[in-house]
């Protein structure tokens, strides 16, 4: 028994026994008994490296770097598997913001293969279902047009009145109600790309036409505030949201940008009556009127347009009470780079 191990020896206490066999496996080197005093004896083995031959120590270095292997390998193998499920679940999200989106690539183990081809399937499906139903709507609301137009012309030879008044306020409010659902089923559906766009002259040329025809409003905010969006598309919403100030609420309406953390913030304030919380929901659905909240007529797609538009740029649109309880602000959200 080397020297090393008495030590060992007698810190186990009378009786015990210890021996060394560097012929045996490792891990059982070193083995040894100590007795019980009901009876009987422990008996037990272990690894002993101090004092061992080198051969020893380059064994368990072996075991280790094995042991790294075979963690690196398993790593690797589990990326492989879980990257196409990742992927799955990105498409899954982005499908709801776009049914155009990019078809998931079919690789990685069989099952994941099959799930990614069916996945193609169905969005495949909902694309289709999708452009029917817009197609149809898009077509029967421009051919709505026509009839409009021969009505106001019509009513552009009865004499002046109340009544001639009336019909072309009841003709320009359909004409806007087509305007509108035309706007809403054209948002994320055309080709318009991606630019470096002044967030600030949009919402500074808004302010200027809404005071130029009559109303309290007014832009505050950084002079240049660019990012990429669709620019088109961007002042549509905008648009929308501050017609939306300036007919259902009341003066001053404040159009409102900053910066803050990657993103840039755009409020819309007025006020007026505001929108009740538990109607906020239903005012950001389509088709959806809250003529008893706000007052006014329209057709419900103002600020569903603008709710499309910041879901499609990566952004949000949300309802919050304006100062003092007071009046109706539209945030928009929206990501300071490209997503």
């Amino acid at each position: 028994m080397p020297d090393v191990l008495l030590p060992a020896l007698g810190r186990l206490g009378p009786g015990a026994r210890i021996g060394w066999d560097p012929k045996a496996e490792i891990g059982h080197r070193l083995i040894g008994a100590v007795p019980v005093q009901s009876g009987g004896w422990i008996v037990f083995a272990a690894p002993w490296f101090s004092g061992a031959p080198l051969a020893d120590r380059g064994a368990v270095l072996s075991m280790v770097a094995m042991a790294a292997g075979i963690a690196l390998a398993s790593i690797l193998i589990i990326r492989w598997i879980t990257r196409p499920l990742r992927r799955l679940a990105d498409a899954a999200d982005a499908i709801g913001r776009d049914v155009r989106a990019n078809p998931v690539p079919a690789d990685g183990p069989t099952e994941v293969r099959h799930a990614a081809v069916a996945f193609n399937a169905m969005q495949e499906r909902i694309r289709r279902l999708v452009d029917d139903r817009t197609e149809a709507l898009a077509a029967m609301s421009h051919d709505l047009r026509t009839p409009l137009a021969r009505m106001r012309l019509r009513a552009g030879f009865l004499p002046e009145g109340e009544e001639r008044a009336r019909m072309e306020a009841d003709i320009a409010e359909m004409e806007q109600m087509v305007g509108r659902t035309l706007d809403y089923l054209r948002e994320g559906r055309d080709a318009e790309p991606v630019a470096a766009t002044d967030l600030a002259a949009i919402l500074q040329t808004l302010a200027s036409d809404a005071a130029d025809a009559g109303a309290d409003a007014a832009y505050e905010g950084p002079a240049r505030v660019v990012l990429p969006l669709r620019r088109l598309a961007a002042k549509r919403a905008l648009s929308n949201l501050v017609e939306n100030a300036v007919r259902h609420g009341s003066g001053p309406v404040r159009l409102v940008a900053r910066q803050e953390s990657g993103r840039v913030i755009v409020e819309v304030s007025d006020q007026g009556g505001g929108i009740a919380e538990a109607d906020r929901g239903r005012a950001l659905a389509p088709f959806v009127p809250l003529d008893a909240s706000r007052g006014g007529g329209g057709c419900g797609l103002g600020l569903a347009i603008a709710a499309r538009f910041a879901e499609a740029s990566g952004g949000a649109l949300t309802l919050l009470d304006g100062a003092n309880g007071r009046g109706l602000v539209v945030r928009l959200t929206l990501p300071a780079e490209a997503t």
